[in-house]
């Protein structure tokens, strides 16, 4: 039987040869059953690179998990996969967004745009930020966690407390105290629509499509941001990571750069690795414009502020107007786990919303399903900025 990347070459070559036959005769337009015949054969393409993509990412989890040492077992209680260097955040508001807004779209148009239809995306990735890359979002730094279904269970520490000490020959061994309690954690439907869009713009220019599917998943890239940070956890929300019982806190101190440096530390003191600063473009501002007493910006080299990198005290910082000005978030990335399904990205459109049919126009509705987990609430600190 052949592989799956022998089928997908087998079907790009019949894709190119019904092309090589328009043009070898005489450069003349596709028929219209060639173009049939070569989106089906497009869409079959597409649906092998997902299998691909999804083989490859599975074969990356195996390699972690029994790569060294082989006896971890891929069925463990805690069903999340731990980060390291090649570990992914959710890309809904970065260039990634972009390129899968670009293939939702042109898969828009290679189907009928006169009936209900949808068109399924993996979830946007990217890779960790390099050094000196400014991050486009929160998500940007927060690892991704794929899951199978819509429930599942992982475990947070409680208590973390330790005593280890010299002991004696024949002493009781000091007892440390790292207490962990089971969390059943879920996905929540995260969508919006947009209508009154007139079928005939889209066909006429692709562009918009592009445009307009682009939009969407940006739009749903905020609202994701707003439930993982500042979801209030009632029915129908995520309990998002600054309403997360067990994070600390820290008082506002003089300026916007010396509270942030007091939050880092806290997060140190504890053992974490401070990676992300949550800030609103507000206070980053107000850190950007801080001067020094001589009455100059504080750019000098070894500064706190890196304005060009976007980093604080050496910190990635992601700025978010989801947040509250006047708040801020200081946090190890390994603490929390941005959480996703395994079905992807959907982009429906219908005409059949109130009178659109008659109207020629369009609704469309762009969803996918999101949540977040807080492994070890110590590893956050929400701080209160001076005003």
């Amino acid at each position: 039987m052949p592989t799956l990347a022998e089928q997908r070459d087998a079907l790009l070559t019949q894709a190119n040869a019904i092309v090589a036959a328009a043009k070898n005769d005489h450069d003349r337009p596709l028929t219209d059953a060639e173009s049939a015949d070569l989106s089906t054969l497009l869409d079959s393409v597409d649906a092998l690179d997902e299998r691909l993509a999804h083989v490859k990412r599975s074969d990356e989890i195996m390699r972690r998990l029994f790569g060294i040492g082989g006896d971890a077992d891929p069925k463990a209680f805690d069903d999340r996969i731990r980060g390291d260097e090649g570990q992914l955040h959710l890309a809904l508001t970065s260039p990634e967004r972009r390129v899968a807004g670009t293939k939702l779209a042109q898969a828009m148009l290679q189907k009928s745009l006169t009936v209900t239809g949808e068109t399924v995306s993996d979830v946007p990735v990217t890779g960790p930020i390099a050094q000196g890359q400014v991050p486009s979002s929160i998500l940007d730094l927060l690892p991704l966690v794929r899951h199978a279904g819509p429930v599942f269970r992982y475990l947070r520490q409680t208590t973390r407390t330790f005593a280890a000490a010299v002991v004696a020959p024949g002493a009781v061994k000091p007892e440390s105290s790292v207490g962990v309690t089971s969390v059943d954690g879920g996905l929540q439907v995260i969508a919006h629509v947009a209508g009154g869009i007139n079928v005939y713009d889209v066909l006429d220019a692709p562009s918009l499509a592009r445009w307009l599917s682009d939009e969407m998943l940006y739009g749903l890239g905020r609202a994701v941001e707003q439930e993982i940070l500042l979801g209030d956890g009632t029915a129908g929300h995520l309990t998002g990571i600054l309403n997360t019982s067990g994070i600390q806190t820290q008082a506002a101190g003089p300026d916007v750069v010396t509270t942030i440096r007091s939050a880092i530390t806290k997060v140190q003191s504890l053992g974490y690795s401070p990676g992300a600063v949550i800030l609103n473009p507000a206070d980053w501002e107000a850190a950007e414009t801080l001067r020094a007493t001589s009455g100059v910006f504080d750019f000098a080299p070894g500064a706190p502020v890196d304005a060009a990198a976007q980093r604080l005290w050496g910190v990635p910082v992601a700025l978010s107007p989801t947040i509250t000005a006047g708040v801020a978030a200081v946090l190890d990335p390994g603490v929390v786990g941005v959480d996703v399904d395994t079905q992807g990205m959907r982009l429906q459109w219908s005409e059949a919303n109130a009178d659109d049919f008659t109207r020629n126009l369009l609704t469309i509705r762009a969803e996918g399903r999101f949540g977040v987990s807080v492994y070890q609430p110590s590893g956050v600190v929400m701080a209160t900025l001076p005003a």
